[in-house]
């Protein structure tokens, strides 16, 4: 090794070997159909079909990745938070630990501050 090389060993109980974490991915989720820059024709009349919709959405998405058998935390900011606790509720009822082991929720608000320009 040479001065200013770095060698790095891999932890057999990272974090990262852990859990698995998408921001990028859910968090570009869409909730319900036609809203923001999603397409296809709402049909959703409540909170319950939104729910059920993202149920089926998810369970397909793990299927795709094979990403079973992993906690959830269902998470959102701003409106979502009218959302979340709906498909954290749904997710419980399937109550199949396999795909939606949920553990846990998170609803942020972000306050934006004042444009001065």
């Amino acid at each position: 090794m040479y001065y200013g090389e770095e060698t790095h060993d891999c932890n057999p109980r990272g974090m990262l070997r852990q859990m698995l974490i998408l921001p990028l991915i859910t968090s570009r989720v869409e909730q319900p159909v036609g809203t923001g820059f999603s397409t296809g024709t709402p049909f959703a009349t409540n909170e319950d079909d939104i729910s059920a919709d993202f149920v089926e959405f998810f369970k397909r998405f793990e299927d795709l990745f094979g990403i079973q058998n992993y906690e959830i935390y269902v998470t959102g900011e701003s409106y979502a938070g009218r959302y979340v606790p709906y498909i954290a509720n749904a997710m419980l009822d399937q109550e199949d630990e396999c795909y939606f082991n949920v553990s846990g929720i998170l609803v942020c608000l972000i306050k934006r501050l004042p444009s001065f320009a």
